[in-house]
């Protein structure tokens, strides 16, 4: 469970053709750049303040994620792209 996926499920639906390349090249980019610096301190992290806070501090990660994801990422079922670019744009 994470948010590893969510880049490459929200690319295809956000991003106009023109931009598409760049965005999905970005989008790849730093989800592995964050994987690497997860994957880097995890050890020394959890050396530091112990294995179960480090895995709650992880949890509480997740869940500010989740009300970023709930109330702040848009909605694209059933609309255009031209819909889901007007409401990015906030007309």
């Amino acid at each position: 469970m994470g948010f590893g996926p969510l880049p490459w499920m929200m690319m295809g639906e956000l991003f106009a053709a023109e931009v598409k390349g760049v965005a999905a090249s970005s989008a790849c980019f730093l989800n592995w750049v964050l994987v690497f610096i997860v994957t880097k301190f995890f050890s020394d992290l959890s050396n530091a303040i112990g294995i179960g806070p480090t895995f709650w501090l992880f949890a509480v990660v997740c869940v500010i994620g989740i009300f970023f994801v709930y109330f702040l990422v848009p909605e694209t079922k059933g609309k255009s792209l031209e819909d889901i670019q007007k409401e990015l744009n906030g007309s």
